[in-house]
């Protein structure tokens, strides 16, 4: 209640994070390379990236890697949130510049961060930047295994496998 979330992408998952944000009362900032009619019914207000960094108070990232994602939250953008400022990394790992994280982290320059995506995925090296620093919580890309999604990925893969006998495939990978 009362804080500012940005969210970074609004495909699926950064809808379905602003829909579960909202009856909390946030103010609901996004930055995304689209706007979605969905977000804005959500009272989700789109604004420049560097803008949603600054006036953020927990910023989400659900942006796919590709090449104007990679490092798109560096050293300079770290620099730009407040020092209270929480980050929650459940896109990518290399996404966030993690050495410039963890030098933040350190020197108490934000508030925290929350990461459950590597450079590389799990296991990570022991001197990972971010296991030695303070106000960080990692977990090795586990984030999404609640027992109900569980459920719901093994629902699908049925799915597919049916249609697929059914002759009606759902899923092309080329």
């Amino acid at each position: 209640k009362g804080k500012t979330v940005g969210i970074v992408g609004t495909g699926a998952i950064g809808i379905r994070v602003a829909e579960l944000l909202q009856p909390f009362g946030c103010k609901l900032l996004a930055s995304s390379r689209s706007e979605k009619q969905s977000a804005k019914e959500l009272g989700v207000t789109y604004v420049p990236l560097d803008e949603l960094i600054t006036h953020s108070d927990i910023i989400t990232l659900h942006v796919p890697l590709n090449d104007s994602t990679n490092g798109m939250i560096d050293a300079r953008r770290i620099k730009l949130m407040k020092k209270s400022s929480i980050l929650v990394n459940m896109a990518r790992g290399p996404v966030v510049d993690v050495t410039a994280l963890a030098i933040a982290l350190r020197d108490g320059r934000i508030g925290g961060a929350a990461i459950d995506v590597f450079e590389k995925e799990p296991p990570i090296y022991p001197a990972h930047p971010l296991l030695n620093v303070p106000n960080v919580l990692v977990s090795p890309h586990i984030a999404y295994a609640t027992q109900e999604s569980m459920v719901e990925r093994s629902a699908i893969a049925f799915e597919n496998v049916s249609s697929w006998i059914a002759g009606k495939q759902i899923n092309k990978v080329l």
